[in-house]
């Protein structure tokens, strides 16, 4: 574990801090949007007040386990509140990410 967060960033946390009925730890989901989308995370806080975090991660929950669903989709594209047309992402790409993604497209289209 030590390795992990030294040498790659990993986060260390105490199995109480995760949510296992949402299957999250609610409390870096939030620090992330906070940190990352403060704008979009003041304009929720104004609408739901205290019940903020529970709407948001009842609505993810609502777009992971829906039709067609996954949790995948919704990390990748984020959720939409539509009542207010306000997009939430849950994942930023890393640029070392983006690099390497269009390292590969590059290499594909060499072998083709």
């Amino acid at each position: 574990m030590d390795r992990l967060s030294q040498d790659n960033g990993y986060i260390v946390r105490k199995a109480t801090s995760y949510d296992r009925l949402f299957a999250m730890d609610r409390e870096l989901l939030f620090q992330f949007l906070n940190d990352t989308q403060p704008d979009e995370m003041a304009a929720l806080r104004k609408i739901y007040k205290s019940d903020l975090e529970d709407t948001l991660v009842s609505f993810i929950n609502a777009e992971v386990t829906k039709t067609r669903g996954s949790l995948l989709d919704v990390l990748k594209h984020g959720i939409e509140i539509s009542n207010m047309k306000l997009e939430l992402r849950l994942l930023y790409w890393s640029q070392l990410f983006l690099r390497q993604r269009c390292l590969y497209g590059r290499m594909a289209a060499l072998h083709r």
